[in-house]
């Protein structure tokens, strides 16, 4: 049974999986990096150790987001090799190249495309109601709104999904797709939709300076209504809302 301690080792060093990208094997030496506590705790002979290593110095990328998953199948299945269970250790690769793929893709569509545009949207939110209520707002702390929101999905999901992968190992397949993430993902771009229309009528209703500024954010309010409708995501209304601000400020300018 591997320790506690190690995995969070290798869920620490997770976050470094995107610190050595290269154009051949793409995330192999950052893979590498986050599974070095796990065979150092597995095989404390080097010659074990070091032909562990180069089974894992083959290609690999997936969103880095995900591989918590795969770091926890890894752990399970190099146990197995470790004490004999298995007599293919080669098999290590195949199974995470069968992940990596799939992983991406959701890892992707889920905090890449869906989760970041609604974490701006609800920093943006936060800070109009903040200078609404006379509260000092500068860009730290619209970050620092920013970087809490994002996080507070991403960082319990790692940590949980390395320790579920570990213990179900290919199991955590059928458990990944029961959550349906795509159900998810429509109800945060809905959710992100409702978002923008809360941040354009809290500056049309108190921030708008003349007729002009109330009657192009009031048409923008309708428009990210009609592309809600339309199903455009989050990232594209987003893009949509800065290239108005760009147009508005340099109109009133």
């Amino acid at each position: 049974m591997i320790k506690r301690s190690v995995l969070f080792s290798v869920l620490l060093r997770s976050y470094f999986i995107q610190a050595l990208w290269n154009f051949e094997r793409m995330q192999n030496i950052g893979f590498l990096f986050g599974a070095l506590p796990l065979l150092r705790s597995l095989y404390p002979d080097p010659g074990e150790r070091k032909a562990a290593l180069l089974r894992h110095i083959n290609y690999f990328n997936t969103n880095p987001y995900m591989v918590s998953i795969i770091f926890g199948m890894v752990a399970s299945f190099e146990e197995d090799i470790k004490s004999g269970k298995t007599s293919q250790p080669d098999q290590v690769n195949v199974l995470k190249n069968n992940m990596a793929g799939p992983l991406a893709a959701i890892g992707d569509t889920f905090f890449w495309t869906t989760w970041r545009p609604f974490s701006v949207l609800a920093a943006i939110g936060a800070a109009l109601v903040l200078f609404k209520f006379k509260v000092r707002v500068n860009e730290l702390i619209v970050s620092a709104i920013f970087i809490f929101v994002y996080n507070v999905v991403p960082v319990p999901f790692r940590y949980w999904s390395l320790n579920v992968s570990y213990n179900l190992r290919e199991k955590i397949i059928e458990l990944i797709a029961s959550l349906e993430f795509q159900y998810i993902v429509d109800v945060v771009k809905m959710v992100s939709i409702i978002a923008l229309a809360f941040v354009f009528l809290l500056y049309f209703f108190s921030y708008a300076e003349n007729l002009f500024q109330m009657v192009v954010f009031f048409g923008v309010f309708l428009l990210s209504i009609l592309f809600g409708c339309f199903r455009f995501s989050a990232a594209i209304m987003f893009a949509g809302v800065i290239v108005l601000s760009i147009i508005v400020a340099y109109l009133r300018g």
